[in-house]
C-alpha cells in the first residue's frame, strides 16, 4: 500500500516584499510617429526590412513641420507626465523598502485610519 505524503507550505518568517519594476520611459515625438505610421508603410511597402522601414519614417519625420509633428508631441508630452508620476511612485516605494520600518509604520497608520 502506498501512502501519498501531503506537502504543506510552512509560512515564512519574513512577509514576502514586493517586487516592482521601475516605470518604463516616455516615448519621445518621433517614436510616437514611428508607432502610429509603421504599419502604413509595411502595407506600402511590403518588401522592405524594417531598417528600410525606419529609414523612409525618418525621411518623413525630417520633411514635417513643427505643426505636423505637434500631434505627436503633445501625446509624448502626456507619456512624459505619466513616466514622471510613475517615477516618483517607484521612488517613493523604493525608500519604503529600503527601510522596513517604515513600511510597518505606514501599515499601523492605515489601520489606525481604518
Amino acid at each position: 500500500k502506498i501512502e501519498a505524503k501531503r506537502i504543506v507550505a510552512k509560512p515564512s518568517a519574513k512577509p514576502a516584499l514586493e517586487k516592482r519594476s521601475p516605470p518604463k520611459f516616455y516615448k519621445l515625438p518621433f517614436l510616437v510617429f514611428v508607432d502610429e505610421n509603421r504599419d502604413r508603410v509595411k502595407i506600402e511597402n511590403p518588401k522592405i526590412q524594417s531598417l528600410e522601414i525606419m529609414s523612409v519614417l525618418s525621411k518623413e519625420w525630417n520633411g514635417m513641420d513643427d505643426e505636423q509633428k505637434k500631434p505627436f508631441t503633445v501625446k509624448s508630452d502626456a507619456d512624459k507626465a505619466r513616466f514622471q508620476k510613475e517615477k516618483e511612485e517607484y521612488k517613493q516605494w523604493k525608500e519604503k523598502m529600503a527601510n522596513p520600518q517604515n513600511q510597518i509604520v505606514d501599515e499601523q497608520e492605515d489601520s489606525e485610519e481604518a
